[in-house]
């Protein structure tokens, strides 16, 4: 997850708090002791496609979760 979120806060640009942080803190307050990284992977693309990041937050996420080999 960490891979992923760099690559997301690299790729929406800016300050990474500001959207991929914001993404990522949501995300890991829906995840639970029994979480896989599939899970996070499949959150983090559901709220970053939310009405608040946009598609583009939501390709961002997508592309960076492949490319460390999770497909969403």
């Amino acid at each position: 997850p960490n891979r992923a979120f760099v690559l997301t806060a690299k790729a929406l640009g800016g300050n990474a708090w500001e959207v991929a942080g914001r993404i990522w803190y949501e995300t890991l307050l829906q995840l639970n002791s029994s979480s896989q990284f599939v899970d996070c992977a499949r959150i983090s693309v559901q709220i970053a496609g939310g009405k608040q990041y946009g598609a583009g937050a939501r390709k961002a996420v997508k592309a960076a979760w492949k490319k460390i080999g999770i497909s969403v």
